[in-house]
């Protein structure tokens, strides 16, 4: 034909006057991010007459132009997103211009969850929430290591059990729109640490109460928290306490220890009568007499207690006693504690108390002085010692009150009450009356002369 081609090979191009053929842009893959795009028309593929015919001016975004059949846009990313333009015209033909156009639209889709916060291995369950999709048809697939269960399809896998502590990888893929992307986070199994058992010790074990018992924990584990409970109702949080048992009995032990960690683990140890508590020694003495005098301070004591004993005494004024009975001489007044103490033959002691009063009161007083101011007994003065309280009073022959006094230290010069004159020469009756230090009351008198 007059075109050069063999006329069996010849496809009719049927062309109305005024108009040219139908254009239809398409694209031929998914645009996802990274991809590599082409747009062309799928009406000329079969049709070579139309191809060979065809003028292709292309235009986009970002300035993209092309005069080739095919559109081509590589690697592409969301700039590329937007309109591209075809203008297409047909050499020897005298038709309207065909003009398509295609918008491009680049899908990356963006997984995300947010990883739950960390839990402890034992009893670990976790729920997770995807986000991302903006498609209704898009689809979620979860991968997670060590865990039951391990896969899982849709946006809120529950109840996912991990079996062993430390990091571990969850995977999130969102496949929409043909693409696909894959968000992964981590999430942390905490483990409780293991203890190793608990090495308690105590001394002493038994004893008379009260007794006084220290408890220990000699196991190498790290810092723990402990609650000890001694079997006589007493408790303790203390790491190494110390128990007073006030009672008789066998007593059972036990202690609760946890470790001071965010996952805590717990270790215990029961101890049965491991403390043992017996009645002691009973002790009791007589002191004859109680009461005694300073100038005859000795006093007899007498043990009431079993002769199977071994029994001290301790005075109070310093003095020691070794056996069940003795004497012992007081030096002093006042009133001195005597303690017996008694110990049987498993250690266990028992003390009692005993009181002596001691009197230290003394009293004297001349039977005459000479107030003649030459020196020498010149003032009349009872010595009184150990008094608490003091009345002394003088009187002459016809029972008149001539001087007295309370402050046993005042001595009488020889003069009247007022001090205004010196009394005669003479015998004077005098009296006092004290209290001693056991504030037992005393009354003594006599007769004084005077002489100048």
């Amino acid at each position: 034909e007059a075109n050069g081609c063999p006329l069996g090979s010849v496809n009719q191009l049927v062309v109305e006057t005024g108009t040219c053929p139908s254009v239809q842009v398409v694209q031929s893959s998914t645009s996802c991010l990274g991809e590599d795009v082409a747009l062309y028309v799928p009406s000329f593929q079969n049709n070579p007459i139309a191809e060979s015919l065809a003028h292709y001016v292309w235009s986009g975004p970002n300035g993209y132009a092309s005069l080739n059949s095919v559109a081509e846009i590589e690697n592409v990313s969301p700039i590329d997103n937007g309109v591209y333009s075809l203008e297409l015209t047909f050499e020897g033909l005298e038709c309207i211009l065909n003009t398509a156009a295609w918008t491009l639209e680049v899908h990356d889709p963006s997984p995300l969850f947010e990883a739950p916060v960390s839990q402890c291995l034992e009893g670990n369950s976790f729920d997770f929430i995807a986000e991302g999709a903006t498609e209704t048809t898009a689809v979620y697939t979860w991968s997670m290591s060590n865990a039951d269960p391990s896969e899982s399809i849709g946006p809120t896998p529950s109840d996912v059990v991990f079996d062993n502590a430390g990091w571990h990888d969850v995977a999130l893929v969102l496949q929409e729109n043909g693409c696909e992307n894959t968000f992964i986070d981590s999430i942390w199994i905490d483990a409780a640490p293991v203890l190793s058992p608990l090495e308690i010790s105590w001394s002493p074990s038994s004893g008379c109460p009260p007794i006084l018992v220290h408890f220990d924990d000699n196991s190498t584990n790290p810092a723990l928290s402990y609650s000890w409970e001694f079997g006589d109702g007493g408790f303790s949080s203390d790491p190494d306490p110390v128990h007073v048992y006030g009672e008789l009995g066998s007593f059972d032990v036990s202690v609760v220890a946890s470790s001071m960690t965010a996952c805590v683990s717990v270790i215990s140890v029961d101890l049965p009568g491991i403390i043992q508590t017996y009645s002691g020694p009973e002790g009791g003495f007589s002191i004859s007499p109680v009461v005694v005098d300073i100038l005859d301070g000795e006093v007899s004591i007498v043990s009431l207690a079993s002769p199977t004993l071994n029994c001290t005494y301790q005075m109070a004024d310093g003095g020691f006693i070794t056996g069940h009975d003795g004497m012992h001489t007081f030096l002093e007044s006042g009133v001195f504690q005597i303690v017996q103490t008694v110990t049987d033959s498993d250690g266990c002691s028992a003390t009692t108390l005993g009181e002596v009063t001691v009197n230290g009161t003394l009293f004297y007083a001349p039977t005459a002085f000479t107030p003649d101011q030459d020196g020498l007994n010149d003032v009349w003065l009872p010595q009184v010692t150990g008094v608490t309280d003091y009345a002394l009073q003088i009187f002459n022959r016809w029972g008149e009150e001539v001087w007295s006094t309370h402050d046993p230290e005042l001595p009488w010069l020889g003069q009247f009450q007022n001090g205004g004159h010196f009394a005669p020469n003479g015998v004077y009756h005098w009296t006092v009356r004290l209290e001693d230090q056991s504030r037992f009351p005393r009354s003594y008198r006599g007769n004084v002369t005077m002489m100048r």
